[in-house]
């Protein structure tokens, strides 16, 4: 596996057969800031002595590609979410689909060549350790 993507897996009890996700460490493209459609899910972005942790809500994910990009201080994770494949007349519709991006300024360097991630019951948790940390 090249180091540019890591394989989240996913926590046994989200679903009864493991599933991976793909998450790709790539250099961060400005053309998804531009695009009007993208939506945000919720993110925290949590600093220990050690790393930077940041947690997405994104349930829905099984087969699906995610990316991390990292350009000096500034995170971005995108990717998309399928629509259902149900069929129908919709009464409501609240829950978002399609192209996703969550940008967050980061308020410490960190070592791309250690990030680690794990989805699990619809969180993503991604671990960036800091720059100098070993």
């Amino acid at each position: 596996m090249s180091r540019d993507e890591l394989i989240i897996r996913h926590s046994p009890a989200s679903w009864n057969q493991p599933q991976e996700v793909h998450f790709r460490v790539t250099s961060f493209s400005r053309q998804w800031k531009t695009r009007p459609h993208l939506w945000r899910p919720p993110t925290d972005l949590l600093e220990t002595e050690k790393a930077l942790v940041v947690r997405m809500e994104i349930a829905g994910m099984q087969d699906a590609e995610l990316h991390i990009a990292v350009e000096g201080r500034q995170l971005a994770l995108y990717g998309l979410r399928q629509p259902p494949s149900q069929s129908g007349a919709y009464h409501q519709l609240e829950v978002r689909y399609g192209d996703f991006l969550s940008v967050l300024e980061l308020p410490a360097p960190v070592d791309t060549e250690r990030i680690e991630a794990e989805y699990s019951d619809g969180f993503l948790l991604v671990t960036l350790p800091k720059a100098g940390n070993s």
